[in-house]
Formats: structure tokens, C-alpha cells, sequence
């Protein structure tokens, strides 16, 4: 997780994670996803130390890198998400579902991109960098600490602009909308209300 963004952990209520020992360290593991996981990663498992369900684990708080994070339980994550707890982002940078989470467990809803592509600088490690340009940087800072576990490249489908044909960046914004079918609140025939991500 990245310290400077995050501001929570969250894991499904009804999942069973299980804490593995593994020769990187514990792990933290939905328990369907654990074997596979520990094949990803090219991880044997050195034995169980217990397991909870997902809702055990709420109002707990746990040590990420160099903060504290509070664990909540969310329906929002998805075992296809990621093969343990996910991170709860109060920046979301991607996912509907990551602002679904951050909102499901009161976190601030923002971003750290400003409308050049680029990080405030503000945000440690990687301020003012474009969002590019900080993808190895972070990679790095996370092989430095000992706490990537594997990197490999993966083809995938991302949006482009129809037009210049150059990826998107998807930011948490304000933003104004104009009903003209709806009937407005003082009995106009447009309503405009204002939405936030």
C-alpha cells in the first residue's frame, strides 16, 4: 500500500482469511485464493497461524510500511480483487469499487493528480511526477523495503482517448450535473444538483 495515499484496509465480512508463514514474511490470505496466491508469488507455505472471517477482523488496526490503517469490513472488496485484504484508497485513482469502499468506511474521497497529470507535491516520494514516471520509481521504493513480492508485466485492456489516443487518468473530481428531465425542487422544470465522487 502506498503510505502516503492510503488510508485503510478493508475485507469482506463473510470471507475467511487465514495468516500464512511464508519465507517473505506473513501473509495475509483469503483462504479460497491462498494456494493459488502462494503459487503466484512463487511462495511455499510454511504453516498456518490461524484464520478469522472478515468480519472478526473490523475495528482492528493494522501497521502498513510506516502508518497505521484501520481494517474495516466492506462487501465492496471481491475476492477477484486481490487474494487478501485490499487497500482503501482516500485518493481513488482507478476503481468505482475503490471509491465504493472508501466511502463505505468514511474515508475522505479525493485525489493526489492534478489536472496536468501530475502528483502534487504534497504526495512524498513521488510529487510532481506524472503518474508515469512514478510506476518504476514506486516499484523500486517497494523492492528497496522488502516489500514487493513479485513483478511481472501483464497485457490488459486500458481506456484511451478516442481522440488523441493517449490513456486516460481517471480522478476523483466535483463535478456539476444538469437534469432537464427531472422536475426541480421548487418546481422548475430542470434540476441541477451537485455530485461528488
Amino acid at each position: 500500500m502506498d503510505a502516503a495515499c492510503e488510508q485503510a484496509v478493508t475485507v469482506h465480512p463473510e470471507f475467511e482469511y487465514r495468516l500464512v508463514k511464508t519465507e517473505k514474511g506473513l501473509l495475509l490470505l483469503a483462504a479460497d485464493l491462498e494456494a493459488a496466491s502462494l503459487t503466484r508469488f512463487g511462495l511455499a507455505s510454511e504453516g498456518a497461524l490461524g484464520s478469522a472471517k472478515g468480519a472478526a477482523l473490523d475495528g482492528s488496526c493494522w501497521r502498513t510500511r510506516s502508518m497505521s490503517a484501520p481494517c474495516r469490513s466492506s462487501s465492496a472488496t471481491t475476492s477477484r480483487s486481490t487474494p487478501g485484504p485490499d487497500s482503501c484508497t482516500p485518493r481513488p485513482r482507478t476503481a468505482r469499487k475503490t471509491t465504493r469502499s472508501a466511502r463505505s468506511t468514511g474515508s475522505r474521497v479525493d485525489n493526489p493528480v492534478g489536472d496536468d497529470g501530475r502528483f502534487f507535491t504534497t504526495i512524498p516520494l513521488v510529487a510532481g511526477m506524472t503518474v508515469w514516471e512514478a510506476n518504476p520509481v514506486v516499484i523500486a521504493e517497494l523492492e528497496k523495503r522488502g516489500h514487493l513480492l513479485k513483478r511481472e508485466k501483464l497485457t490488459h485492456s486500458y481506456p484511451h482517448c478516442w481522440r488523441h489516443k493517449t490513456p486516460i487518468i481517471f480522478r476523483a473530481t466535483t463535478q456539476w450535473f444538469v437534469g432537464m428531465d427531472r422536475p426541480s425542487r421548487t418546481g422548475g422544470r430542470c434540476a441541477s444538483w451537485r455530485s461528488t465522487p
